[in-house]
């Protein structure tokens, strides 16, 4: 019986523990968070050049592809009408 009229005391001194722990966590978080974003911020602005290079290259590699894609049927339609 003993026991038992302790329990209240033990959960609330857990449950105070945990809040604390809680809170500590939740600071940690948002440090981490902060810091996190931080070092995207600054990895987004070196990148950003490679990035804008990146873009243009595939804007003229579309430009290319298509062009191929006119001169193979160009040729093809040649090669039918010299056959026919």
């Amino acid at each position: 019986m003993n026991e038992l009229e302790h329990v209240p005391e033990k959960n609330e001194r857990e449950i105070a523990e945990l809040t604390v722990r809680q809170e500590k966590l939740s600071k940690d978080l948002q440090k981490e968070t902060a810091e996190m974003e931080k070092t995207m911020a600054g990895l987004k602005a070196e990148t950003q050049e490679l990035q804008d290079s990146k873009n243009k290259l595939q804007t003229q590699l579309i430009g290319l592809k298509k062009t191929v894609d006119e001169t193979k049927s160009d040729v093809s339609y040649h090669h039918c009408v010299n056959k026919g």
